[in-house]
């Protein structure tokens, strides 16, 4: 649905803006520093609603924004991108524009530091290649610079209601990503066919980017974790699995997650692994409120496979994660692998997405995923594409 219409007020981005930076200044304050100095495309965007032109793969650090205790912003602003933030972003006020080369423009980082006053002050900085920060320490050694992002990680949990408008339309979008995998799911049609077209019809659907290809995995595919989609034909009676977190609306992210069987019918083991993948899925998300702890939540799902004797092939990883304008997103929930994950509690109005997988070598797997609306006394699962019937007789 498009949110810039005439004759209705559908997002107030005025004010979501004025709530994002109002949580970035309280997180500086709680976390005892003067300023920050951000340079992840989803961070700025959060922050300072800029879209960047740039990806990961095409110049991904090229901005710095900084921003103080005091809620003042000033932006290093990519030189080609300059004119358009002049011309078409009034909120964005104090703005210089930065190089090509992030290290030559250090000169313009410590002048920018000098106007604001904070040549003597803890900046937190959230990710900043090496060369830059040591550039950095040794022009401005009075500076105390520290890890900002408990910042940023704790600013996004905290949604203003607008925000969640924008990420229930994110999960439209990966529900129609996902829809378009469900549709063309017939032995001979390759994962690469399925994932272009899924890629595609979110496009259309408004999705302004694809983080990644939507995963598209078939028979033993889907038992190694994330894989890229290949030219594999997918062949009758195999599992079929997809991730479709994949667009990105108004700076919001979507993320799903299904597995199917292709063509005929399903095994009894087949069968197994998916009741058991669905079950993990509804097992966590009925136990999704406010106040619950990520652990709890975590056992949960973990317990649904321990009890029909899978627990010991579900995914190596994380069964679940914060969204918004980063496709993961603290809280980050059952880390397998990680030392130390700290144990959070949800918070009302939070979005986290939940994907249980089982991966059974010579048998198949994948995951099944939702987005899903925190609340005060129980959840809203926010992405709608059904379960397959078939693998649940």
């Amino acid at each position: 649905m498009n949110m810039n219409v005439d004759w209705e007020q559908r997002i107030d981005w005025a004010a979501v803006r004025k709530h994002r930076l109002q949580r970035v200044v309280d997180e500086i304050k709680a976390n005892d520093l003067d300023a920050v100095a951000f340079t992840k495309l989803d961070t700025i965007r959060y922050a300072i609603s800029f879209r960047s032109v740039f990806s990961l793969w095409f110049h991904g650090n090229r901005y710095i924004l900084i921003i103080t205790r005091d809620g003042k912003v000033k932006f290093l602003v990519a030189s080609g991108c300059y004119e358009r933030v002049k011309t078409s972003m009034p909120w964005i006020t104090d703005f210089v524009a930065f190089p090509f080369v992030m290290l030559h423009g250090v000169k313009i980082v410590q002048d920018a530091f000098k106007q604001l006053g904070l040549l003597n002050a803890k900046v937190g900085l959230d990710m900043l290649p090496f060369n830059v920060f040591s550039e950095m320490q040794r022009t401005m050694p009075n500076v105390k610079f520290q890890d900002g992002t408990p910042v940023i990680d704790k600013a996004r949990r905290i949604k203003h209601p607008d925000e969640i408008k924008a990420i229930r339309l994110a999960a439209e979008i990966v529900d129609i990503g996902m829809e378009t995998v469900m549709s063309m799911n017939k032995p001979g049609v390759t994962e690469m066919e399925i994932s272009a077209a899924a890629s595609y019809a979110m496009n259309l659907a408004g999705s302004e980017e694809t983080p990644y290809m939507p995963l598209v995995c078939s028979g033993d595919h889907g038992t190694i974790g994330y894989r890229f989609p290949t030219d594999k034909r997918l062949r009758n009676g195999e599992l079929l699995y997809s991730d479709c977190g994949a667009a990105v609306l108004n700076g919001y992210q979507g993320d799903i997650a299904r597995t199917t069987v292709v063509g005929g019918k399903a095994t009894n083991e087949q069968k197994k692994i998916y009741r058991c993948m669905v079950d993990m899925l509804l097992t966590g998300q009925n136990s999704v409120r406010a106040g619950v702890s990520t652990a709890e939540i975590a056992q949960a799902c973990q317990g649904a496979a321990d009890k029909v004797g899978l627990g010991q092939y579900t995914y190596l990883g994380i069964v679940g994660h914060g969204i918004g304008t980063d496709i993961h997103e603290a809280p980050s929930i059952g880390d397998k692998v990680g030392e130390g994950e700290a144990v959070e509690h949800l918070i009302e109005n939070e979005v986290i997405c939940l994907e249980p997988g089982i991966l059974l070598p010579g048998i198949g797997g994948g995951h099944v995923e939702n987005m899903i609306l925190v609340k005060k006394n129980g959840c809203e699962p926010l992405t709608k594409t059904a379960f397959d019937d078939r693998l649940l007789e």
